[in-house]
């Protein structure tokens, strides 16, 4: 017997997510501290959100979320998500959880519009949120580079070509040390690149407190692998070592940041390239990413080696106009 019941927050609940998690995605596990660490940041009265669980006899077999979207510059879209163990798919579990959002939760907010991530390999996904009303905006392909085969001398001519502008890569451990502004010029440059990478949805600029937040309160926080490419005592660009603490020899690259001004001339490539590098020396087998279709950071990862593993698929359901 199907039961949806609101989220308690306990170890039990947190454990229930990252089981069902990595049940249907082996490839992108999560642990229950992941879950909860995104929740400590997200305060409930501010953005508005809240998690359900989904039991099949009193055992938890999928979990829904709706969240309102703070981060994009229309506050009144809310995200939404939802995932069923591979065991108990196809018993109207997403279903009951998508009628709970329409009968109960949306007539009593006033919201423009619903965003969904789909993942290409889900099975019934795409036509779930099609059949719902949901058009695609955008595709995110999710990316993985052998580290055991890469050669980083295969690049040392174009990197040499960077370095000879007085571009240097710097830790961000040093800067964090020697430069008090640190974080403000952080802040500063990733408003920038929020501002210029191509997203279907509008972002809204972030403060230091959710830079904190989003980038440096986590286990994956690694600043001696976050390179800041500096010219004299401008930041401009970084590019980021993430450790994976339930598997080392699996790490992701973050995002790349370069300022206007001096994109086009070789940086971006460089970062990934001393990145892969560092990887390498951490003892990491793969590096993983992700760019939207419409990035130019995509072609530059199919260059270095990377290659293709599953698209996300973004989805947004239009309900009024902001």
């Amino acid at each position: 017997m199907l039961k949806l019941r609101l989220f308690n927050f306990s170890q039990e609940d947190y454990q229930a997510l990252a089981t069902i998690h990595n049940d249907a995605y082996a490839d992108s596990r999560l642990r229950a501290t992941d879950f909860k660490r995104i929740d400590d940041y997200t305060p409930q009265d501010e953005y508005d959100w809240e998690r359900t669980i989904a039991e099949w006899n009193g055992k938890p077999v999928g979990y829904g979320l709706y969240v309102r979207s703070l981060w994009l510059k229309d506050p009144d879209l809310y995200t939404i998500g939802w995932l069923t163990h591979p065991d108990f798919r196809r018993r109207g579990i997403a279903s009951a959880y998508w009628d709970h959002l329409e009968n109960e939760i949306f007539p009593e907010r006033s919201m423009t519009g619903l965003l969904v991530d789909v993942r290409s390999d889900a099975p019934d996904g795409v036509p779930f949120v099609e059949k719902r009303g949901f058009e695609q905006t955008e595709v995110r392909t999710e990316m993985v580079l052998d580290l055991t085969t890469f050669d980083a001398t295969t690049f040392a001519e174009q990197s040499a070509k960077v370095f000879k502008r007085g571009i240097e890569f710097q830790p961000l451990s040093d800067l964090m040390e020697a430069d008090d502004d640190y974080l403000k010029k952080l802040v500063e440059l990733a408003n920038m690149q929020r501002k210029d990478e191509p997203n279907a949805e509008d972002q809204a600029p972030l403060t230091a407190e959710m830079f904190q937040n989003y980038y440096m309160s986590s286990d994956t926080f690694y600043p001696e692998g976050w390179f800041i490419a500096t010219h004299k005592e401008k930041y401009v660009g970084w590019c980021a070592v993430l450790p994976n603490p339930k598997r080392p020899t699996e790490v992701s690259n973050g995002i790349t940041v370069v300022r206007r001004g001096y994109r086009r001339i070789g940086i971006a490539t460089a970062m990934k390239v001393h990145v892969a590098q560092h990887a390498q020396s951490m003892g990491a087998k793969q590096i993983r990413t992700s760019n939207i279709s419409t990035n130019p950071m995509l072609s530059i990862n199919k260059m270095l080696g990377y290659m293709p593993r599953y698209d996300s698929l973004a989805y947004r359901k239009l309900i009024k106009e902001s």
